[in-house]
């Protein structure tokens, strides 16, 4: 049985239909007529066969050698004058959203789709030059300029291509657009690409707009210092930022989350800075009793409670802590009458001590053996050596046990008007921990912040003032370009990066929580698996209600599969991109999950048969013949075809619902 497709069957046919009708005509014609007639018929005829000739060859042609490029550069200003135009054409039509230029193309329609299959049946040819794939599929359609609007771009965006396809110079075409738009720009970039960066600072520096680098490897291009912690001071908050770093959620998960939280609760008690560095210098015992006191000792204060006071100040002095840490309470400990101990009042007070303890297991007999020091010179080293030794933060267990009953005394003067403090007793219980619980939390989270606070990053990620955050690049209607780097560090690009998204979540999550009516914010993430998490997940999910869209970039399929550890995960993130792009894509499966979104068209084929048998008994021939037209559904725009597409060209599924089959134009100064 031979099949053909009906988009070139019935031409070809109508042509070999009319050659047989003229050599049928010309036998007739020498059997039944004379010489001159014959002559005239065998003219016709071969007129006929020049012009079927010709048809053929121009479909050949038309299927065949139409493999022209339609690839085109466009520079900042005409890209600006046809925004512009477009913009007015809107205006004209009472349409308030803006314009989005997405180049040169048509809308893929099945009569698109049945000649794409007969190309296909065909056999599409390549391209000459470096270019990869084949220049016919963007010819089936007459080519003009293709724009969509801002408000389909914030159901988000995923563009799907191999590397060289051309996703950043898509990403070059859009962020220009953005920043011309005066939306808050925020750029993503794991690779560093130098001219992308370029590309939106001479966009920025058009429209007059603010131009941040945040560059994690070559240091001295960074603009200004950058808190990746953001404005936010909520420590439950910031220990989900910093323990989603970890790559495995386990119990030593939840240790480093209370850790984290308990020092941003001491930084915010003393009212010193929160920074990386800060946060992991401050994951200690030591630093948590000092905060709990501190809190304790305000708590008195608020509360005005006398009694309480004279306990913690009796406290402080039996303790030998230097209460010269504590002014508030010095303050009191002075009006008051107590004595106020300095650290070099401390070291004496524990020498005195120590000679009262000697005096005393002499008297009892209870002396350890020790070789004979009768020198004076050898009872001041003795006496040294005990004052450096004399610590006032041992047994913190048992002080912060002392300190509790003191706070739960100042709650029974007036439980109803004084609640409990979640925060003060979240670090009681932290100062309760045994040194077993930091050595497990020092292994799980101590080489994230160790990373991230190295002493030349320390400069620009945990600057005490001065440091930019995400709220300040959209307060100032600024561009934010982030250089990750991953080829020189992956580890500490994926780390950055998430942060990054984090900061981005929460801020968002304030303006919508808000109602605050700013400018758009447009976030661009290219190669997003290597940054993408939860917080990313969240920005797709509700970004739109703060006027956020995100646009994606990716290879394949397989790269988000990878990173959420599941077939299911992957496919429900992408499912939250309404705009899907793409370029030339070498992955089965990539290709699959982007032709499975499109609608389905019927593609007709013919087929004929013939059939003879030759009887034996009664020595006769039979024959058959038969035509066919079957029909069937198949995929708009078939998986093999993203296969042959060359660098620029793109197919897309937009918000709106349309199909385009276009190419985008590189853009120059």
């Amino acid at each position: 049985m031979r099949q053909k497709n009906s988009a070139t069957a019935d031409s070809k046919n109508i042509y070999l239909l009319m050659l047989a009708v003229n050599l049928s005509w010309l036998l007739v014609s020498c059997i039944y007529t004379d010489s001159f007639f014959v002559f005239l018929d065998a003219c016709f005829v071969g007129i006929t066969i020049i012009v079927c000739a010709a048809m053929l060859g121009y479909e050949d042609y038309y299927y065949s050698s139409k493999n022209i490029s339609s690839f085109f550069e466009i520079s900042l200003k005409k890209l600006q004058k046809k925004l512009k135009n477009e913009q007015n054409s809107l205006k004209n039509r009472k349409y308030t959203s803006k314009p989005v230029y997405l180049g040169v193309g048509y809308e893929f329609k099945p009569k698109h789709s049945r000649e794409l299959h007969a190309l296909l049946e065909n056999g599409l040819s390549g391209a000459t030059g470096p270019n990869q794939g084949s220049f016919q599929i963007q010819n089936l359609g007459k080519g003009r300029d293709i724009f969509t609007h801002v408000k389909d771009l914030e159901g988000h965006t995923l563009i799907f291509g191999t590397p060289g396809s051309g996703k950043t110079r898509f990403f070059d075409l859009l962020i220009s657009q953005a920043i011309s738009r005066d939306d808050v720009v925020v750029v993503i970039d794991p690779k560093g690409d130098s001219e992308l960066k370029e590309k939106a600072r001479v966009m920025a520096q058009n429209c007059n707009k603010r131009f941040e680098v945040l560059d994690t490897y070559e240091l001295e291009n960074n603009t200004s210092a950058f808190n990746l912690l953001g404005s936010s001071n909520k420590p439950t908050e910031i220990a989900d930022r910093l323990t989603s770093l970890l790559e495995s959620k386990s119990d030593f998960t939840n240790y480093a989350s209370e850790a984290i939280c308990a020092a941003v609760i001491s930084l915010n008690y003393l009212r010193r800075p929160i920074t990386i560095s800060s946060i992991k210098n401050s994951m200690n015992l030591k630093f948590y009793f000092k905060a709990f006191l501190t809190r304790l000792i305000s708590y008195a204060f608020e509360n005005s409670s006398k009694e309480a006071l004279d306990q913690i100040a009796a406290f402080c002095t039996k303790n030998g802590l230097d209460i010269e840490s504590y002014p508030k309470l010095a303050g009191y400990m002075e009006i008051s009458g107590f004595e106020v101990k300095t650290k070099t009042d401390e070291s004496i007070t524990d020498e005195e001590t120590s000679d009262d303890k000697e005096s005393e297991d002499s008297a009892s007999g209870r002396r350890t053996k020790r070789s004979s020091r009768s020198s004076k010179s050898t009872s001041k080293e003795k006496k040294s050596s005990s004052s450096k030794t004399f610590d006032p933060y041992r047994n913190l267990k048992e002080k912060a046990r002392v300190l509790y009953e003191i706070y739960l005394f100042i709650r029974s003067l007036n439980r109803d008007s004084t609640p409990a403090e979640e925060e003060f007793e979240h670090l009681y219980s932290m100062c309760c921990k045994d040194d077993t619980y930091f050595i497990k939390v020092s292994s799980s989270v101590n080489p994230i912040m160790s990373s991230l606070s190295m002493s030349d990053l320390s400069r620009y990620f945990s600057k005490d003032s001065g440091a930019i955050s995400i709220r300040d690049i959209y307060m100032s209607g600024s561009v934010l370009y982030v250089s990750l780097n991953a080829l020189k560090n992956s580890l500490l690009c994926s780390y950055v990066g998430r942060l990054i998204l984090a900061d981005l979540c929460s801020f968002c999550g304030d303006i919508y929580a808000r109602n605050y009516s700013g400018p758009h914010i447009s976030i661009f993430v290219d190669e997003a698996a290597e940054v993408c998490n939860e917080y990313l997940v969240q920005l797709l999910n509700k970004g739109r209600g703060a006027k956020a869209s995100v646009t994606l970039a990716t290879q394949t399929l397989s790269d988000f599969k990878k990173k959420f550890g599941s077939d299911y995960a992957a496919t429900q993130f992408i499912g939250n991109c309404n705009n899907m792009i793409a370029l030339r894509i070498k992955d089965a499966d990539t290709a699959k999950a982007f032709t499975s979104t499109l609608a389905k068209t019927t593609i007709y084929r013919r087929s004929t048969s013939i059939a003879s048998r030759y009887e034996v008994y009664t020595r006769g021939v039979s024959e058959s013949y038969n035509y066919g037209l079957a029909g069937a559904d198949e995929c708009l725009f078939p998986d093999s075809a993203l296969m042959m597409l060359p660098n620029f060209e793109y197919v897309a599924k937009l918000n709106d619902g349309r199909l385009i089959k276009g190419v985008i134009p590189v853009l120059t100064d």
